[in-house]
């Protein structure tokens, strides 16, 4: 079988060598190209580098430049078939906050807590620790003088007193 080195692989950029030669570069071109270079390995062919300098008549470089100006000018419509970590956990939050609100706005026992949370982007910004007494508040029951009132726990709901009535 042929040597791809009989065909060697020459590159003017000295950057896309050291990024192949960096193994803690994982950016995706380079990822993908160290994988079709283990592919092709695997079937005997050797894969090799070369630096040349550019811009200095070497007629293989000079003719790859003006190539890839020519395809640099053309319209093309480039689509990627990866996302990134933060733009997938950026569309998952806003779907998990579009779902919830039509939970929210659909749900009939929260009238009094959308009172003060219509809707459910403002709760969230709060960034407010929902514990039993708040939520007991939120909701209208719990130790709030008209509960305590309506056990005759104390006298006046709207007593500003801290004590308890027997």
């Amino acid at each position: 079988m042929p040597s791809i080195t009989d065909f060697p692989s020459i590159t003017n950029s000295i950057i896309t060598i050291d990024s192949l030669k960096n193994v803690n570069n994982h950016s995706y071109p380079i990822e993908d190209t160290r994988k079709r270079i283990s592919i092709s390995e695997r079937t005997k062919w050797t894969i090799e580098f070369s630096w040349v300098k550019a811009h200095v008549g070497i007629y293989g470089n000079e003719l790859a430049d003006k190539v890839a100006k020519a395809a640099a000018c053309e319209t093309l419509i480039v689509s990627f078939n990866r996302i990134t970590k933060s733009t997938l956990y950026s569309e998952i939050e806003e779907e998990v906050t579009q779902k919830y609100q039509k939970e929210w706005e659909n749900c009939m026992k929260t009238a009094i807590t959308k009172q003060y949370f219509p809707n459910v982007r403002d709760r969230v910004k709060l960034n407010k620790d929902v514990n039993p007494n708040f939520r007991a508040m939120m909701k209208g029951y719990g130790k709030t003088g008209a509960y305590l009132q309506q056990f005759k726990i104390i006298e006046n709901a709207t007593c500003n007193c801290t004590m308890i009535h027997a």
